[in-house]
């Protein structure tokens, strides 16, 4: 229902009065398509006018998001490879969208090869590759046991501002199993 409605915005089928379909709000709406895995989206991205560099990262990122699991992996891997090319700014493209969050089940079956490949990845990659792999694939899901993860990465060598960000995650998830325990009226996991 909601990559229906969601499409039907971004044809213009559906229409508000003061609502304008801009550019960046369909790259937004089509993000979301995107992370839904609407089958229309490539095509309807690639049909974009944007030329701008924005433009270029937006389609990257949906190409990205609407990989299969098997393809995520390859497109993970390569940009961790030394001779990857890809310019800071598509790094981030393709891993802030790679497991989007209606993905999440995905990112979660990636767990054991990110925290595998943590260890290579903080001594031999640019500081960019790291905090881009690092917090866009961070695999936590509000539970108790996710909080290990976070304290076995600060215990290895991070620049200070990709320490400073996992542990602002860590308190995140803190804050969200606190939040869960009280709506649900139990202290469980805190």
């Amino acid at each position: 229902e909601d990559r229906e409605t969601l499409g039907q915005v971004y044809e213009r089928k559906i229409v508000w009065p003061e609502f304008t379909l801009d550019q960046p709000r369909r790259w937004k709406v089509l993000n979301q398509l995107a992370a839904l895995r609407d089958n229309r989206t490539l095509t309807w991205a690639k049909a974009e006018k944007d030329l701008s560099n924005e433009g270029t990262l937006q389609l990257r990122g949906i190409e990205a998001s609407l990989a299969t699991y098997a393809q995520k992996e390859i497109l993970i891997a390569a940009i961790l490879k030394p001779t990857n090319k890809l310019s800071r700014a598509q790094v981030r493209a393709v891993f802030s969208n790679v497991f989007p969050t209606q993905q999440f089940a995905d990112r979660l079956s990636y767990r054991a090869k990110f925290l595998k490949s943590l260890p290579e990845v903080s001594k031999n990659r640019e500081d960019y590759i790291r905090s881009s792999y690092l917090l866009a694939l961070l695999p936590a899901a509000c539970e108790a046991q996710d909080e290990t993860i976070f304290e076995d990465i600060l215990k290895q060598e991070w620049p200070a501002f990709i320490s400073q960000d996992v542990i602002e995650r860590r308190d995140q998830l803190r804050y969200c199993r606190t939040i869960r325990a009280n709506v649900t009226g139990t202290k469980r996991d805190i």
